[in-house]
């Protein structure tokens, strides 16, 4: 095989891409292709071998025994592909009018998140988007984990509230919607590992009741766009550097502080690229809602040409004169109600709006308007000149749960929203709808109301433009007077007790929940490493208590890592 290749490369243009011991894969130009057949005669006179030729149309190769393919042969093309990203992928046959058929076989081998491998194959060999695959699949088999249980481990448990649950050694696993406790692979000595490519939320389900409404899709999407990066060469984010990572955050307009841990700045990464891909999503929707909606004015211009041609040649002037009065009505109603909406703009240009509220200083600052002022307004507004208005979160885009987790409270969670807002004129029916996308963060489900708010105070700025009273110009610039500023006095005894009390307040950090995770889990591994399973127990107490300062935690790490050295143990 190396004389095979050795020869092959006197060739202009051949290109060796990969070879071992019994194939070699190579490029070249059509115009060479004599050449290389009489290399290949050579080679196979001299050494009584016979070698099959694959013309390759496409490959993406991550490694030798991870690539797909398209061959063409004698009947037609033919997809191909190798390694475990693949597995339980179905057969895509490529038909002579370029069409794709999907077919599925039967494994009880390889029947693990065939839909994520089914996914990769058609993103890298026929540039279908990942999402889509697996969006349209509601399947909810082709989603499922087959999770085995290895010899070497004794159980396998859940986590939950009120302890473990524990599972059977075979077990089908989804990535779910709603919180859910981790699964864990636990060791006849009480070692406690986490489940490979285990999902967010995981719902173990070995009684078929799970339905595909309860499945999160969008686990799903990242896991197998992660899978297909391995192959294009482009690194996981977890790979990459701390600065790296605000570097690439900044290509992306994310301005974030260096200070943020890296799984948050990894967090805000793919929570903006997610957004990006489903914005670019919609305005693919939005460009082909245009083209189609081009198309039907098309043909109803082509008919309108057609049907006045009709009205001409007819001798019925009187049916063809009533539809052309109910044409002439039906625009008479849509000005009525754009009358009625440009004098709702004129009453609410004509009331003066006070800034009544301002931002914290950490989310920007300045002042603005309530939505009190806003609502009240436009209903006034609508009362005076004949109006129904209404407004309504139409889809929840995406909810990302626990985006952002604050030291001591609730996490954040960020919804994005598509709202309705409707303009109905109450004498005809007629109406205009407005729609707008909107982003809004906080606890629980307050994200999507919070979404809702500016969706809606977003479309008020927009269609009316409320006039601010500090604009007029007869506002009263006399300064108020301001109350004199009385110094308080306090007692000299009171400050010392003040001054005590300041300093038995513990410091501490928003990274000290990760320090003592990590410290915890040393102390662990020294008591597996000695089989001394008291080891820690009153510094892991200390820990729990939250009654540690920073400096404390700092002082009890340095110690234990102290002790991993001295036991064998890397750092």
């Amino acid at each position: 095989m190396l004389i095979l290749i050795y020869d092959l490369r006197k060739i202009p243009t051949l290109k060796c891409i990969s070879s071992n011991t019994d194939a070699c894969q190579f490029e070249v130009d059509d115009t060479y292709m004599n050449d290389v057949q009489e290399v290949i005669n050579n080679w196979q006179k001299r050494y009584r071998l016979e070698l099959e030729r694959d013309d390759v149309l496409k490959i993406v190769m991550k490694d030798i025994n991870n690539y797909c393919e398209i061959l063409q042969t004698n009947k037609g093309k033919q997809v191909n592909f190798k390694g475990g990203c693949f597995a339980g992928c179905p057969d895509i046959k490529i038909h002579e009018n370029g069409k794709l058929e999907t077919i599925y076989k039967d494994s009880y081998k390889a029947n693990s998140m065939v839909i994520v491998a089914e996914a990769i194959l058609k993103y890298l060999l026929f540039n279908i988007p990942i999402e889509k695959t697996i969006n349209n699949c509601n399947d909810i088999f082709k989603f499922q984990q087959i999770s085995h249980l290895g010899s070497t481990y004794e159980k396998c448990v859940q986590e939950s509230e009120n302890g473990d649950i524990e599972l059977q050694r075979n077990n089908r696993i989804y990535a779910g919607l709603k919180p859910s406790g981790v699964i864990i692979k636990v060791k006849p000595n009480g070692r406690r590992d986490s489940l490979a490519n285990c999902p967010p939320n995981p719902i173990v389900d070995n009684g078929n009741k799970c339905t595909i409404e309860d499945i999160n899709k969008e686990w799903y999407i990242e896991f197998a766009q992660e899978k297909a990066n391995d192959f294009l060469g482009i690194p996981r984010l977890d790979s990459l550097k701390k600065e790296e990572l605000l570097e690439r955050a900044k290509g992306l307009g994310l301005e974030i502080d260096k200070k943020t841990k890296k799984d948050d700045i990894i967090k805000m990464i793919k929570n903006k690229e997610r957004n990006e891909v489903k914005n670019m999503a919609t305005k693919q929707d939005i460009e082909k809602e245009l083209e189609e909606t081009k198309e039907k004015l098309n043909k109803a211009v082509t008919q309108n040409e057609q049907l006045m041609n009709k009205i001409k040649e007819s001798e019925n002037v009187k049916e063809m004169k009533f539809a052309d009065e109910r044409l002439n009505d039906n625009i008479m109603l849509q000005s009525s109600l754009y009358k009625k909406i440009n004098e709702l703009r004129k009453y609410i240009r004509s009331v003066d709006f006070v800034y009544d509220e301002e931002l914290p200083s950490n989310l920007g600052g300045g002042e603005y308007y309530s939505i009190g002022q806003l609502y009240d307004a436009l209903q006034k507004g609508c009362l005076e000149v004949g109006l129904d208005f209404s407004h309504d979160v139409v889809e929840v885009i995406s909810f990302d749960k626990e985006l952002v987790k604050p030291s001591g409270k609730l996490p954040i969670h960020v919804a994005t929203v598509k709202t309705k807002s409707t303009l109905t004129d109450i004498n005809t029916g007629i109406s205009k709808d407005y729609i707008t996308i909107a982003q809004g963060s906080d606890t629980i489900d307050k994200a999507i109301s919070g979404a809702s708010t500016l969706a809606f105070r977003q479309w008020f700025t927009k269609n009316f433009s409320p006039k601010n009273a500090n604009d007029d110009d007869n506002v009263d610039e006399t300064p108020k007077s301001e109350e004199p500023k009385v110094p308080v006095y306090i007692p000299e005894s009171k400050k010392e007790e003040i001054k005590e009390e300041v300093v038995k307040q513990v410091q501490q950090e928003d990274s000290d929940d990760e320090d003592i995770k990590v410290i915890c889990q040393n102390i662990m591994a020294i008591r597996e490493k000695t089989g001394n399973e008291e080891y820690g127990k009153t510094t892991m107490q200390a820990l729990m208590s939250g009654i540690l300062s920073s400096a404390d935690i700092l002082e009890i790490d340095l110690k234990i890592k102290q002790k991993m050295e001295s036991v064998g143990l890397n750092v």
